[in-house]
């Protein structure tokens, strides 16, 4: 059988297979492993990260370059702009470390019983993660500003949780009352907007009024039970001990990492887990096609290998080798 015309031919474009692991790698917070690896496959010294055709979340700028305005201007001589894409590569990539390492920072604030800390650097760094751009002037909730309260009403919640944790019950009941308790308010405004409008033509970015009370509701719990902490002499040893346990942390942390990642245009879970995941669901789907025919006593065996083959693909080891160590290579 013949080839088709337009089919491809020869190994696949290196730029490509080095975007998807750097992507990888900064998605999973592996700094200094993204740094060295940019330099060593070229990423560093070439034009790809500057000439438009890197995916979004690599070419955007957030933070301090973003509100300086700052951009490497472009130059006439052919052999001075080679330089400066190498220059501005090398920047670019700096800014992607300086990135990741703030957000490292807050994650590791969050964990470590310090919202406050993270707050700031959010404030600082990613306000658009606590405070959206205005897209219009409708005092509807849209999704995106529900969102980002839902977050911050969670560090609030956290950070008195906190102070509860560190012996400081009367800062803990100042901060409850001037701003855990606005919270409800805030859903309040919101369900006296939506009240107005017939729920079956509203925009899909609209959050449904359903969902504004359920969620009041849960808010509500939440802050009955948070209050409620402040009412025992040891709560490590109450029935709400749950909530200052490190997984609450933990999950907390991770939600603002998602959060900040959204906000810098990187895709759900990184572009090299899809493939591979795909990758992984063909080949079963395959194999399984071609098993079909064998015998009863080859199948047992083979099912035992679909098993252990068809397993999760866990990245932990990997993932977790670094993203905890601060030390990165400068």
């Amino acid at each position: 059988m013949s080839a088709l015309p337009n089919e491809p031919h020869g190994p696949p474009d290196t730029t490509t297979l080095h975007m998807l692991i750097y992507s990888f790698l900064l998605h999973n917070n592996c700094g200094r492993t993204a740094k060295a690896f940019a330099r060593t496959c070229g990423l560093a010294t070439s034009s790809c990260l500057t000439n438009g055709t890197a995916p979004k979340h690599l070419l955007g700028t957030v933070g301090r370059e973003a509100q300086q305005g700052k951009r490497p201007a472009a130059k006439a001589n052919v052999c001075v702009e080679a330089e400066s894409d190498t220059e501005r590569a090398n920047k670019l990539i700096d800014h992607h470390i300086e990135c990741l390492r703030i957000r490292q920072s807050i994650c590791s604030s969050i964990e470590n019983g310090e919202p406050e800390v993270a707050l700031d650097l959010l404030t600082t760094y990613f306000r658009a993660v606590l405070i959206p751009p205005e897209q219009s002037s409708s005092p509807l909730p849209l999704r995106r500003e529900f969102n980002a309260t839902l977050l911050r009403f969670r560090l609030d919640t956290q950070y008195y949780i906190e102070l509860i944790a560190n012996h400081q019950e009367l800062d803990a009941l100042v901060f409850g009352q001037r701003t855990l308790w606005r919270y409800p308010d805030i859903l309040d405004t919101w369900l006296d907007h939506s009240g107005f409008l017939p729920q079956d033509n509203l925009k899909s970015e609209v959050v449904p009024r359903e969902e504004l009370k359920l969620k009041r509701a849960e808010i509500m719990q939440h802050i009955t039970n948070v209050a409620a902490l402040v009412a025992y002499p040891d709560p490590r040893k109450s029935s709400l001990a749950y909530l200052l346990g490190q997984e609450r942390r933990n999950e907390l942390a991770a939600a603002v990492n998602s959060a900040i990642l959204q906000t810098l245009n990187f895709p759900r879970e990184p572009a090299m887990v899809t493939l591979v995941r795909q990758l992984a669901t063909t080949s079963a789907c395959l194999f399984g096609m071609s098993s079909s025919s064998r015998t009863s006593a080859q199948q047992s065996q083979d099912d035992e290998q679909d098993a252990a083959r068809n397993r999760p693909w866990v990245l932990d080891m990997f993932v977790n080798s670094e993203s905890s160590d601060d030390a990165f290579i400068q």
